[in-house]
């Protein structure tokens, strides 16, 4: 503490005395120069013979922070190690001043590398976040997560296209770690208004300024084509670029090019502008729909080479970066509007807790669980009447070190009213998203748990943990009902199986609970309470879940990372969803058994399916799954006669043919209306 004071005393001196000297100050530092110090560390560090981390370890570094999960060791690991990485990055990011200087005259020879990099910061300070948020650090947390904003901030100031891109996929990260502290209850008032201050600078129609890039490009691209025009063999060179532009000329398409010649290109030069222009115009058309409607009519016109050829060949596709502009727009204003009602007090921050992240910890908490663990378990919760008391034991001792935080999250869980998966985080559009089957093993350990209840044999000579009382009966019941109607507010056809199975094996818990001893007043209201939460019209979510799962597919494959809108691929959507949700989930599912993760692992598995506690096989008709993991791509679905530039690897998934249906829906809704009935008699008040 001396040494900070008096280091503190010795800068205060020495910007005293400038003054008094009447120096000038030093210039505030530039963020471009701290970006290169980080970027430094990093290519010395982890790359090359003097790297200090293993290729496993630079994948998990870019995972988001999973604290139970297979990887979690390596990861901490890791994270101990790139902490330096992490503090320039940091510093760079909350760096408010920088001043990058591009040669634009390179035209289309410009390289952009610091992109890559500000892009590997983000990721990093995310991860930093997530830790630090963990471990209760929410002022730290703060600090990472508006340095990913600066970091947003600093990518658009490059009047490039692809540099407002990234500025976007960077706020989008930003928002996503806000959002998962909000969830956990990490913002406060203060919180809040520090958030909206970064957030002041993406507000108004133009959040990663993309229309002074647009402006730029045009310049580069006027800039680029002079210049090969000047070389002797410049319209062979312009035509060759044309090629790894855009869609290769036909053999006419080349031969009027070549007659065009020089003064030709140049004067289609000024038609690019125009309608380059256009299309910005267009953008800044606050009416969305009839800005779109004129972006569409103006690309019309470029494709029948009415603009020119020169357009054609080189013009960006602005309709996609209006979309993203757009989404951006909508992105910032909802996260103002939330935060602003918590800075304002209008909302209690506990109003926007994500059950989501208690439900992912418990998750991991179980995850990895032994087999013969889960089996006595799975003995217990299914035939627990039939068991000797040294099993019942044994099950207890098994339950007791998760215990205080299973209770723990699954009441965090059941006081939250929103629940939203990050689904598009794990692996986009999956039918098993890898959480699931943890999760609702995590329910079953506390069916299981309440079924065995408090051991006769006290607390003395027992493993830790099991001193804590374990949930009574009805407190297991309600948080299966709360699961259960959570996980149907997210909705895909997988939650909507496994909110089945999570009532029905609920209902079975409680039915055998209360024949030992009759329901109290207080317990019945209880439950009620809970399913009052229920969505009697639609208690699974399934009226959605299929529409849910084809958005989610059709949005993987098309790259779109800025949330849903359904305009462009609506009928894509929809033709999936035609297919019935049996289908569709057949196809998720196919897609999961074939595909292998970034270290080659199989990312589903019949034997992971097939675990007692954490699988999922009793929701999977098993001949159906037998036929998806066997048949392959190929055999499962027709081969297109042609492939070509038109080759759309959405339709062709349309000819997948599912024999055997994977999944029954109706079946499932019809378990769940039996067990919410038997749940409803329960929770009825006892009139006798």
């Amino acid at each position: 503490m001396r040494v900070v004071t008096a280091l503190l005393s010795v800068v205060l001196h020495l910007v005293v005395s400038a003054s008094a000297l009447g120096q000038q100050p030093d210039p505030p530092p530039n963020a471009a120069d701290v970006y290169q110090q980080a970027a430094a560390w990093w290519n010395a560090n982890a790359k090359g013979d003097g790297a200090i981390f293993t290729e496993e370890e630079l994948w998990s570094l870019s995972d988001p922070y999973d604290p139970f999960g297979p990887n979690a060791a390596r990861q901490r690991a890791a994270y101990e190690r790139v902490k330096p990485y992490i503090e320039l990055a940091r510093a760079a990011g909350r760096t408010s001043s920088i001043e990058r200087k591009l040669d634009y005259g390179q035209g289309f020879n410009l390289l952009l590398p610091h992109l890559a990099e500000m892009r590997n910061a983000a990721r990093l300070l995310r991860l930093d976040a997530q830790f630090r948020m963990d471990q209760g650090d929410a002022a730290g947390a703060l600090e990472s997560i508006r340095a990913v904003s600066g970091i947003s901030a600093h990518s658009k100031t490059d009047d490039v296209l692809i540099s407002s891109l990234v500025s976007a996929a960077v706020m989008h990260l930003q928002d996503g770690i806000v959002d998962e502290a909000i969830g956990r209850g990490q913002i406060d008032a203060e919180t809040a208004n520090a958030l909206l201050e970064d957030l002041a600078r993406f507000k108004g129609n133009d959040p990663i300024n993309v229309f002074a890039a647009l402006d730029n490009e045009r310049t580069m691209a006027r800039t680029s084509v002079e210049e090969i025009l000047g070389k002797p063999e410049g319209m062979s060179e312009l035509l060759s670029l044309a090629g790894g532009m855009g869609d290769k000329p036909n053999e006419e398409m080349a031969k009027q090019f070549m007659e065009m010649g020089p003064e030709g290109v140049r004067a289609d030069l000024d038609r690019y502008d125009a309608v380059m222009q256009e299309l910005s115009t267009a953008m800044q058309n606050p009416d969305r729909a009839a800005a779109k409607a004129t972006i569409d009519s103006i690309y019309e016109r470029i494709e029948k080479g009415d603009a020119g050829m020169v357009a054609k060949v080189i013009a960006p596709a602005m309709g996609k970066v209006a979309d993203v502009n757009w989404r951006m727009q909508d992105l910032v204003a909802k996260r103002i509007e939330m935060l602003e009602a918590i800075r304002d007090g209008k909302v209690q921050p506990s109003e926007y807790a994500n059950a989501a992240y208690a439900y992912l910890r418990l998750a991991a908490l179980v995850r990895g669980l032994p087999e013969e663990s889960q089996r006595d378990l799975e003995a217990l919760r299914v035939a627990g009447d039939a068991l000797d008391a040294e099993s019942v034991e044994r099950v207890r001792r098994l339950v007791g070190p998760f215990r205080e935080a299973l209770l723990r999250d699954f009441r965090i869980a059941a006081t939250c009213k929103r629940c939203e998966f990050p689904l598009m985080s794990f692996d986009q559009a999956v039918f098993a998203y890898v959480y699931l089957p943890d999760l609702r093993g995590a329910m079953r350990m506390v069916l299981a748990d309440a079924l065995a209840g408090p051991s006769p044999l006290g607390p003395d000579g027992r493993v830790r943990g099991s001193d804590i009382a374990p949930p009574t009966p009805i407190e297991a019941g309600r948080f299966g009902v709360r699961l259960a109607s959570h996980l149907a507010k997210s909705p895909s056809i997988s939650h909507a199986l496994v909110a089945s199975t999570v009532l029905t094996e609920t209902s079975d818990a409680l039915s055998r609970a209360g024949k030992a001893r009759p329901w109290t007043d207080e317990e019945r209201a209880q439950l009620a309470a809970a399913l009052a939460t229920v969505d009697t019209q639609d208690p699974l979510g399934l009226r959605v879940a299929a529409e849910a799962d084809a958005r989610r597919l059709v949005e993987s494959y098309r790259g779109r990372h800025f949330g849903a809108d359904p305009d462009p691929n609506a009928p894509l959507i929809k033709s999936f969803v035609q297919r019935g949700a049996p289908w569709l989930a057949g196809l998720l599912l196919a897609r999961q058994l074939w595909t292998t993760d970034d270290y080659g692992h199989a990312m589903l598995t019949p034997a992971s399916l097939a675990q007692p506690l954490l699988g999922l096989s009793d929701v999977i008709n098993g001949p159906a799954l037998e036929e998806l993991r066997t048949a392959g791509p190929l055999s499962l679905q027709p081969a297109p006669e042609k492939i070509d530039k038109d080759f759309d690897p959405l339709k062709h998934l349309l000819g997948y043919v599912v024999v055997t249906p994977p999944v029954d829906p109706v079946a499932a809704e019809a378990r769940a209306g039996a067990a919410l009935a038997t749940l409803g008699d329960i929770a009825r008040p006892n009139t006798n």
